[in-house]
């Protein structure tokens, strides 16, 4: 069975499109939310002029929340009373290692995107077989 010959121009398109897409969503990466809930928990998605809101929340459900400003490095975390010092303080522990998750995630797919980013798809010495 022949095999094709790959068009080299088609695979440089193809990166330069993730490469651009990926740009694109590091740009709009500000951002990292954590919430830990306790409690009923209803979905409800909404969506807003600045994307997707979504409120896991009822009245009587106990929640830590933590937000975390990728770029200037802000942590702001609100929690319940009851999980500060009450029946639910061993989910501060579980909430802090899904904190610690999330920005080890987010390091990784950083180091990935610049990574990505530094392809330089211009001087690949693979192009001169064209």
């Amino acid at each position: 069975m022949p095999v094709e010959p790959v068009n080299t121009n088609d695979i440089k398109s193809s990166l330069n499109g993730l490469k651009n897409s990926i740009e694109k969503g590091f740009k709009n990466l500000k951002t990292l939310e954590i919430t830990t809930t306790v409690g009923k928990v209803t979905q409800n998605i909404t969506k807003t002029e600045n994307g997707i809101e979504v409120d896991f929340k009822d009245p009587n459900s106990k929640t830590i929340f933590t937000k975390i400003d990728l770029l200037q490095g802000d942590i702001n975390n609100c929690i319940d009373p009851e999980i500060e010092d009450g029946k639910y303080a061993s989910l501060k522990d579980f909430h802090e290692k899904q904190v610690e998750k999330g920005q080890a995630i987010i390091h990784k797919n950083i180091d990935v995107i610049l990574k990505i980013l530094s392809i330089d798809l211009d001087n690949d010495e693979n192009n001169n077989a064209e």
